[in-house]
């Protein structure tokens, strides 16, 4: 992952429920632009704000590859595992008429990612057992 483009300056109007990222520039001066011709031409909404987000703050080096996976609950079996570039962790979908599970997880080997697996089925089941 490149280390070149450090803060991006991102144009929002809005709160709360109303919050709204209107544009993403890389410059502040860019976005002060947009900000005026927004202001000037487009919507005269008069609560435009510029804010600076960091951008690439971990090094690729910390970056851990995603494991997409698939677990049959009836047969009690992880039958597929497979390296993705997603970038979170959690469960996807629940197919019930196929008793299926399947999720992604950030994990540094497949070892790792099993056992994050194991725990997300068993917090599964037992929410499904409350369920019943």
């Amino acid at each position: 992952m490149s280390d070149i483009l450090k803060k991006v300056y991102v144009i929002t109007s809005g709160e709360y429920s109303d919050y709204t990222i209107v544009m993403i520039c890389d410059t502040r001066e860019s976005a002060e632009k947009a900000v005026e011709l927004y202001d000037r031409e487009i919507s005269h909404r008069p609560d435009y704000t510029i804010e600076e987000w960091d951008m690439n703050t971990r090094k690729s080096e910390d970056m851990q590859p995603c494991w997409i996976w698939r677990y049959n609950i009836e047969m009690n079996v992880l039958d597929k595992l497979e390296r993705h570039n997603y970038h979170e962790t959690g469960i996807v979908n629940y197919i019930e008429s196929q008793k299926l599970l399947i999720g992604y997880v950030l994990a540094k080997n497949e070892e790792v990612a099993k056992k994050i697996i194991y725990d997300l089925v068993a917090q599964k089941k037992a929410e499904m057992q409350e369920v019943v």
